[in-house]
């Protein structure tokens, strides 16, 4: 069995794992109560979850992103017109990638045969779960192969049988844009998944490193104003300087948590906003050299 800290979405989640079991599908874990300490008990889905940056061939083959696709139009037609897609038209996962579904080997290569992780589940649109399945299963992003992408997410939207793809580009770019809950640099080393496992919230990570942000960059303004204020410069100079270095620097750290959530890797993240710096350099380049006089 499996034991997890129940979220706000927890009753959702909970009642829709609950009509999925009673459909008989078993492409999710059976929500089975809840223990004397308040969390979630689900049955254990023996496999195999991909946590790894480079994932295995076969996660990526195409039998593999066919059955994924195939598992998706079950869970769509399963929930389609119940009571739990509200005003849309199906319940959707909202976060399905490889790191949230199970595979087990048939003897040639790994298949998917369930998905985890229904926290963000809610009402929704077909597209819109496809969609994410094609930028994070076809691995769209910084890098991608357009042939590749082009032919993968093709295989995703006919085996599922997707008849209007008119949307299907506009979605995918939608969900890549789309701030996520942590940051990328500690999802892929697997220290996100760590510290959701305990008593923090999803976000946790992210709060976490533009909390520390905050810190030092308010330590290192209180160095610069004792160092000026030091040397003789005004206390008003002194103050005025240290909080427009804190600032700049917090500027930059809020550029890189929304960089962390854009971009599929962090050294994704850190070339962005490292153009970013440079353009900021030029532009103040070329307004010193505009003030100068006799220019």
């Amino acid at each position: 069995m499996v034991r997890r800290r129940q979220q706000p979405s927890a009753s959702y989640v909970h009642q829709l794992l609950a009509h999925l079991a009673a459909n008989d599908w078993s492409g999710a874990p059976r929500f089975l109560g809840i223990d004397d300490e308040g969390r979630a008990v689900l049955t254990y889905l023996d496999g195999h979850v991909p946590w790894s940056h480079d994932l295995e061939p076969g996660v990526r083959s195409d039998v593999s992103l066919a059955r994924v696709a195939g598992l998706l139009r079950e869970f769509h037609d399963l929930t389609a017109g119940a009571g739990l897609a509200g005003a849309g038209a199906l319940v959707c996962h909202n976060d399905l990638s490889p790191k949230n579904t199970v595979y087990r080997s048939d003897g040639e290569g790994l298949l998917p045969i369930a998905f985890i992780d229904w926290d963000l589940a809610g009402p929704g649109e077909r597209i819109h779960d496809i969609g994410h399945v094609c930028w994070q299963f076809v691995r769209l992003g910084p890098g991608a192969d357009p042939v590749d992408a082009g032919r993968g997410a093709r295989l995703v939207c006919g085996r599922y049988g997707l008849a209007d793809r008119s949307r299907v580009v506009e979605t995918i770019l939608w969900n890549m844009f789309l701030v996520g809950r942590h940051t990328r640099a500690d999802e892929e080393s697997g220290r996100a998944e760590l510290v959701r496992s305990a008593r923090v919230g999803r976000g946790a990570t992210l709060a976490a490193a533009l909390g520390l942000a905050l810190l030092a960059n308010l330590a290192v303004a209180l160095l610069l104003i004792a160092v000026t204020a030091g040397t003789g410069l005004p206390a008003a100079g002194s103050i005025l300087f240290g909080v427009s270095v804190d600032t700049v620097g917090l500027t930059f750290a809020a550029l890189t948590a929304v960089a962390a959530q854009v971009f599929e890797n962090v050294r994704a993240a850190y070339g962005a906003v490292g153009l970013t710096i440079g353009a900021a350099f030029v532009l103040r380049a070329a307004g010193d050299a505009a003030c100068r006089p006799g220019s």
